[in-house]
């Protein structure tokens, strides 16, 4: 069945109007300007990455790569971003309102996003809701902030959330529609996700390794039992996985083989080493070194539950504290959580708490919603159900890791406030019987030739 491209189009440009018209809302006073050049942004801004990235760009745009003393940005942190930078300013020049090119950017990955997840809602409602479901995230401040607004563009992690969102919604597509296309799709986001931020390679890995256990599981139930777990049309969805998983991973690639060049090792950035490092070190050596940050977010625990591992550069005790100590070490990170997911977005980057109803509300209705879309998993056809099951369980898991191993910050709950929103209103669109659409009703404008 052809597309009609020209439904698609009007969608497209409705959707960024609509991101266009919630970027330009301020969710936190004091932010720079779209229009600020990179000389200006330096002077407005003290927040470390995005100087960091925004120094390492100009430095490539002049130089042609990084000077061997900056090295170091691209062991800390992929390359997607800095190299976009590098382009902008390289094509633009220097002095180009950086941060505009970014928003511009952004407008047209976010509207394929929506657009994306728009043709995957169209499976189950009517095309009018399908339309305003994925737009409901953006009424909360953070998405809107960390995706749309000058300070949440200067740090590029909105980029990767987009193209993980993406990633996520064009695999559904794939499965529900047996697309190569839509799994080839799905592919390069997940990779572009990841080399715009480190831990979304965690999150493909982790999809990769979940799905092949619940494969060998399943395979294993099949052989012992006799009995397969889903039948027809539903068995072949496997195929379309594999094809974005292992897709994403063969596109992930070269920068595996470039750090193995660079330091031997196939990790996908060396940050890790970091943490453990900051974790070993004493409360006074991290307070000498303005790492007050790293106390407050639970990032010495190494060292403060093993003393005499203290400033040892022997990176290894990180694990052996870790594995130790596990039973304390997560409860204390769990006795953290609520103050990094309370703060204000008026007081980014900081932890610090606005007693106003409005932030506490609003937070608290997302927690709400993030336990809630479980329950909805259970109202749904068994292959949805299984497919946003592992989905979930994989991303949410896999953050659970970090977040245990690295220091907290407020920003490191942006993702898993970004992702309820978009899975609880994707599920609301699935399952409640005023909004799913009967089966010929079904839209065909999002549908693309060569299904296999």
């Amino acid at each position: 069945m052809l597309v009609n491209y020209r439904k698609l189009l009007s969608v497209f440009l409705a959707y960024a109007l609509a991101l266009t018209a919630f970027g330009l809302v301020s969710d936190k006073h004091g932010q720079p300007s779209l229009w600020v050049t990179a000389a200006e942004f330096t002077r407005q801004v003290t927040l470390n990455d995005p100087l960091t990235f925004l120094k390492s760009g100009v430095e490539i745009a002049s130089n042609g790569w990084l000077l061997p003393e900056s090295t170091w940005v691209f062991r800390l942190w992929p390359p997607g971003f800095v190299l976009l930078l590098a382009g902008l300013f390289k094509f633009f020049g220097t002095d180009v309102p950086f941060l505009a090119l970014l928003f511009g950017l952004t407008i047209l990955f976010g509207a394929n996003m929506l657009l994306t997840a728009y043709c995957y809602l169209t499976e189950y409602v009517a095309g009018a809701v399908a339309f305003l479901l994925p737009l409901i995230p953006f009424l909360f401040p953070v998405t809107r902030f960390f995706l749309l607004q000058p300070l949440g563009l200067s740090l590029g992690e909105g980029f990767s959330i987009i193209f993980f969102l993406s990633a996520v919604f064009s695999l559904l597509l794939a499965v529900a529609r047996s697309s190569i296309w839509y799994a080839l799709n799905s592919a390069v986001f997940f990779a572009m996700s990841a080399y715009f931020r480190s831990q979304y390679e965690l999150l493909v890995t982790a999809l990769l390794l979940s799905g092949a256990a619940f494969w060998i599981a399943r395979q294993g139930f099949v052989y012992f039992f006799r009995k397969d777990l889903t039948a027809g049309k539903e068995s072949i969805g496997v195929r379309y996985i594999l094809i974005a998983i292992v897709g994403a991973q063969l596109l992930m690639l070269p920068w595996r083989v470039n750090n193995y060049l660079d330091t031997k090792t196939v990790s996908w950035v060396r940050t890790q080493e970091l943490v453990a490092r900051n974790s070993l070190m004493s409360e006074a050596e991290l307070l000498r070194i303005d790492g007050d940050l790293v106390i407050r977010g639970g990032g010495d625990l190494a060292c403060r539950f093993e003393p005499t591992f203290c400033n040892s550069s022997d990176t290894a005790l990180f694990y052996k504290a870790f594995f130790q100590n596990l039973q304390k070490w997560v409860f204390y990170k769990l006795s953290l959580v609520e103050d990094f997911w309370y703060p204000s977005l008026e007081f980014f980057p900081s932890a610090a708490v606005d007693q106003a109803l409005p932030d506490f509300w609003g937070n608290s209705i997302i927690a709400f919603l993030l336990f809630a879309s479980f329950f909805l998993l259970f109202s749904m056809k068994k292959r949805d159900g299984i497919l946003w099951l592992w989905v979930l369980t994989s991303v949410y898991g896999a953050l659970s890791v970090v977040l245990l191993l690295v220091q907290l910050e407020v920003r490191y709950f942006f993702l898993i406030k970004i992702l309820a929103l978009f899975s609880f209103f994707t599920f609301v669109g699935m399952i409640f019987p005023f909004f799913v659409k009967s089966r010929e009703l079904n839209a065909d404008s999002c549908r693309l030739r060569g299904h296999s």
